[in-house]
Protein backbone atom coordinates (compact mmCIF):
# COMPACT_ATOMS: atom_id res chain seq x y z
CA UNK A 1 0.00 0.00 0.00
CA UNK A 2 2.86 2.34 0.74
CA UNK A 3 4.12 1.92 -2.81
CA UNK A 4 0.72 2.94 -4.21
CA UNK A 5 0.78 6.05 -2.04
CA UNK A 6 4.28 6.85 -3.30
CA UNK A 7 3.05 6.54 -6.89
CA UNK A 8 0.09 8.84 -6.13
CA UNK A 9 2.49 11.40 -4.62
CA UNK A 10 4.78 11.13 -7.63
CA UNK A 11 1.84 11.53 -10.00
CA UNK A 12 0.78 14.72 -8.21
CA UNK A 13 4.36 15.99 -8.40
CA UNK A 14 4.34 15.55 -12.19
CA UNK A 15 0.93 17.20 -12.45
CA UNK A 16 2.39 20.14 -10.52
CA UNK A 17 5.28 20.28 -13.00
CA UNK A 18 2.74 20.26 -15.82
CA UNK A 19 0.86 23.08 -14.11
CA UNK A 20 4.08 25.08 -13.74
CA UNK A 21 5.00 24.52 -17.38
CA UNK A 22 1.55 25.70 -18.46
CA UNK A 23 1.82 28.77 -16.22
CA UNK A 24 5.22 29.65 -17.71
CA UNK A 25 3.90 29.29 -21.25
CA UNK A 26 0.72 31.20 -20.51
CA UNK A 27 2.94 34.13 -19.52
CA UNK A 28 4.98 33.77 -22.71
CA UNK A 29 1.97 33.39 -24.99
CA UNK A 30 0.21 36.33 -23.38
CA UNK A 31 3.25 38.43 -24.32
CA UNK A 32 3.02 37.14 -27.90
CA UNK A 33 6.06 34.85 -27.64
CA UNK A 34 5.22 31.80 -29.71
CA UNK A 35 8.83 30.75 -30.33
CA UNK A 36 9.64 27.15 -29.44
CA UNK A 37 5.97 26.20 -29.17
CA UNK A 38 6.86 22.72 -30.42
CA UNK A 39 9.25 22.26 -27.46
CA UNK A 40 6.39 23.21 -25.14
CA UNK A 41 4.15 20.60 -26.75
CA UNK A 42 6.86 17.95 -26.47
CA UNK A 43 7.53 18.76 -22.81
CA UNK A 44 3.84 18.43 -22.05
CA UNK A 45 3.67 15.16 -23.94
CA UNK A 46 6.64 13.78 -21.97
CA UNK A 47 5.03 14.66 -18.65
CA UNK A 48 1.72 13.15 -19.74
CA UNK A 49 3.49 9.92 -20.72
CA UNK A 50 5.06 9.73 -17.26
CA UNK A 51 1.66 10.35 -15.63
CA UNK A 52 0.12 7.64 -17.81
CA UNK A 53 2.86 5.21 -16.75
CA UNK A 54 2.30 6.09 -13.08
CA UNK A 55 -1.45 5.51 -13.53
CA UNK A 56 -0.70 2.01 -14.80
CA UNK A 57 1.58 1.33 -11.82
CA UNK A 58 -1.04 2.67 -9.39
CA UNK A 59 -3.69 0.45 -10.92
CA UNK A 60 -1.45 -2.63 -10.83
CA UNK A 61 -0.47 -2.09 -7.20
CA UNK A 62 -3.94 -1.13 -5.98
CA UNK A 63 -5.48 -4.24 -7.57
CA UNK A 64 -3.22 -6.40 -5.40
CA UNK A 65 -4.42 -4.77 -2.18
CA UNK A 66 -7.34 -6.05 -0.14
CA UNK A 67 -9.59 -3.12 0.83
CA UNK A 68 -9.94 -4.51 4.34
CA UNK A 69 -6.17 -4.32 4.85
CA UNK A 70 -6.09 -0.52 4.41
CA UNK A 71 -6.23 1.33 7.73
CA UNK A 72 -7.99 4.64 8.31
CA UNK A 73 -4.82 6.72 8.17
CA UNK A 74 -3.90 5.33 4.77
CA UNK A 75 -7.44 5.89 3.47
CA UNK A 76 -7.26 9.50 4.64
CA UNK A 77 -3.89 9.96 2.95
CA UNK A 78 -5.11 8.40 -0.30
CA UNK A 79 -8.26 10.55 -0.31
CA UNK A 80 -6.13 13.63 0.28
CA UNK A 81 -3.84 12.73 -2.63
CA UNK A 82 -6.80 12.04 -4.91
CA UNK A 83 -8.44 15.36 -3.98
CA UNK A 84 -5.15 17.15 -4.71
CA UNK A 85 -4.98 15.37 -8.09
CA UNK A 86 -8.54 16.46 -8.92
CA UNK A 87 -7.70 20.07 -8.04
CA UNK A 88 -4.56 19.99 -10.18
CA UNK A 89 -6.43 18.51 -13.12
CA UNK A 90 -9.15 21.19 -12.92
CA UNK A 91 -6.54 23.97 -12.91
CA UNK A 92 -4.64 22.34 -15.78
CA UNK A 93 -7.82 22.09 -17.84
CA UNK A 94 -8.52 25.76 -17.20
CA UNK A 95 -4.98 26.65 -18.27
CA UNK A 96 -5.28 24.51 -21.38
CA UNK A 97 -8.41 26.40 -22.39
CA UNK A 98 -6.55 29.70 -21.99
CA UNK A 99 -3.59 28.38 -23.99
CA UNK A 100 -5.86 27.14 -26.77
CA UNK A 101 -7.60 30.51 -26.89
CA UNK A 102 -4.29 32.40 -27.13
CA UNK A 103 -3.01 30.11 -29.89
CA UNK A 104 -6.32 30.32 -31.76
CA UNK A 105 -6.34 34.13 -31.55
CA UNK A 106 -2.76 34.28 -32.84
CA UNK A 107 -3.65 31.91 -35.67
CA UNK A 108 -6.67 34.04 -36.60
CA UNK A 109 -4.50 37.17 -36.58
CA UNK A 110 -1.98 35.52 -38.91
CA UNK A 111 -4.77 34.45 -41.28
CA UNK A 112 -6.15 38.02 -41.33
CA UNK A 113 -2.68 39.41 -42.07
CA UNK A 114 -2.08 36.88 -44.85
CA UNK A 115 -5.47 37.74 -46.36
CA UNK A 116 -4.56 41.45 -46.34
CA UNK A 117 -1.19 40.73 -47.96
CA UNK A 118 -2.89 38.62 -50.61
CA UNK A 119 -5.39 41.40 -51.35
CA UNK A 120 -2.55 43.89 -51.57
CA UNK A 121 -0.73 41.69 -54.06
CA UNK A 122 -3.87 41.31 -56.18
CA UNK A 123 -4.35 45.07 -56.15
CA UNK A 124 -0.76 45.68 -57.19
CA UNK A 125 -0.97 42.97 -59.86
CA UNK A 126 -4.15 44.46 -61.32
CA UNK A 127 -2.55 47.91 -61.33
CA UNK A 128 0.53 46.62 -63.13
CA UNK A 129 -1.48 44.77 -65.74
CA UNK A 130 -3.59 47.80 -66.56
CA UNK A 131 -0.66 50.17 -67.18
CA UNK A 132 0.87 50.18 -70.61
CA UNK A 133 4.49 50.37 -71.45
CA UNK A 134 5.22 53.43 -73.41
CA UNK A 135 7.82 53.12 -76.05
CA UNK A 136 10.21 55.92 -76.69
CA UNK A 137 10.88 56.78 -80.28
CA UNK A 138 14.57 57.55 -80.32
CA UNK A 139 14.58 58.64 -83.95
CA UNK A 140 12.16 61.45 -83.49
Amino acid sequence: MNRTIEYLEEKNMFLEKFLGLNREWLDRLTKGDFAELENFRESRENILNIVKHLDALIETHSNKIEPTSVDGGMKTRINSLLERKDTLVRVILSQDLEIMELVENAKSQIIRELTQVQRGRKTIASYKSSTRKETVDEEA
